[in-house]
């Protein structure tokens, strides 16, 4: 590659096929040491706070420019002094966006001769016709199946999905979610614990919230994770098990919290003994706290998982110990994942209707960017016992 800028002390040229400009020429004496001097054809542009050796944010992006670089969304909200959501509106033509803040913007655009990519350039036809979608944890086999059952939702319509994994960290949820409205997408789903209503009431494009509620005024699709649970634990219940433990989900994640209220109060309605560990939704996490569990407490004859996966390690838990499942032990998980049918014994479980959340999710999402009016903003689907080998 060639040097970017070549020649005498007070003249500086650039290759001749790099960009159409003839030369840059920049004074080195007193004050005028400050200022750059770029000659392009017919017109002169004075670039302030640019030195020899360094330039400023701003000029290091207008260089850009300058060198054949092309420009990004980014880079015109940085030179607007404004959001890349408040560039997307301009872009857009969509939602609210102060006269001299859109005087900035497009100023920027020009300076910069900002051209949006073949996706962007779909804008004038208000569709990019691709949709994000955010889940907290990938390696979740539930995860990787409410995306499949919302991507034949989209791609029936002609959406592309993008898809996130934010691991449950709000920095990357925001990231992701900067990253949707610069690639111009027309709207998105998400799965969080930590966003806030905050975060995404105002952005400029519809989002549908699932498995998990953000806000009244967001629309989501989700399951009425406390009745399951109680459900789930009635059923070790009537399989005669009376003492019953939990292995919950992550602290302060909603759809464990629910879980295990349910369990509690189903517990202290027949007057029994609560047996609750960490399980983290994660499987090594849940087979080392339930060894633990049935070598401290031999009586334990039933045992209901926050979900499949945990469940599957409790399962393994029991194999190392020696405690035959169901005979001495009934297990029972929660979500209805396929590695249920995989393990041997058979998992029972409160089984999400996973089809129906995805195919519902996307369904309002396609009625939001098509600018329909929403009958209904929050759907609760119930999850359905499925009794296999494990009870």
């Amino acid at each position: 590659m060639p040097p970017l800028f070549y020649g005498r002390k007070n003249s500086l040229h650039f290759p001749a096929n790099s960009v159409d400009m003839k030369a840059l020429t920049f004074y080195n004496e007193g004050k005028d040491r400050e200022s750059l001097k770029l000659l392009c054809g017919k017109e002169v542009i004075y670039f302030l706070k640019c030195v020899t050796g360094y330039l400023s944010e701003k000029s290091q992006i207008l260089m850009k420019r300058l060198v054949g670089k092309m420009a990004t969304i980014r880079d015109v909200a940085k030179l607007a002094g404004v959001s890349v959501a408040t560039v997307s509106r301009v872009l857009n033509n969509r939602g609210y966006v102060h006269q001299d803040t859109r005087k900035k913007v497009e100023e920027a655009i020009l300076s910069l001769d900002y051209k949006p990519n073949a996706v962007a350039r779909s804008l004038f036809k208000k569709t990019s016709k691709s949709v994000g979608f955010i889940i907290p944890d990938i390696t979740n086999p539930f995860f990787p199946q409410l995306v499949r059952s919302v991507e034949m939702v989209m791609k029936r319509a002609g959406y592309t999905i993008l898809l996130f994994n934010s691991d449950e960290i709000l920095e990357n949820e925001l990231k992701s979610i900067d990253l949707m409205v610069s690639k111009y997408v027309d709207g998105f789903l998400v799965v969080s614990n930590t966003l806030k209503k905050e975060h995404i009431s105002e952005l400029p494009l519809p989002v549908v919230c699932l498995d998990r509620v953000i806000g009244e005024e967001i629309p989501s699709v989700s399951v009425d994770n406390y009745a399951g649970a109680r459900k789930a634990v009635r059923h070790l219940l009537e399989r005669g098990c009376r003492n019953i433990a939990h292995i919950r989900g992550p602290a302060k994640v909603r759809t464990a919290e629910e879980r295990l209220r349910g369990y509690r109060d189903e517990i202290r309605a027949n007057g029994l003994k609560p047996y609750i560990v960490p399980g983290n939704y994660d499987l090594n996490t849940a087979m080392e706290n339930a060894l633990e569990l049935f070598e401290k407490h031999p009586e334990i004859d039933g045992v209901f998982a926050g979900n499949d996966v945990m469940a599957v390690g409790a399962m393994k838990a029991a194999s190392k110990l020696g405690i035959p499942i169901p005979g001495r032990l009934k297990i029972i998980g929660f979500d209805g994942i396929e590695w249920g049918t995989a393990v041997t014994p058979e998992l029972t479980t409160m089984e999400q209707p996973i089809s129906e959340l995805g195919k519902k999710a996307g369904e309002l999402l396609l009625e939001l960017i098509n600018g329909g009016k929403l009958r209904t903003s929050h759907y609760v689907f119930e999850a359905k016992l499925i009794v296999r080998e494990s009870t």
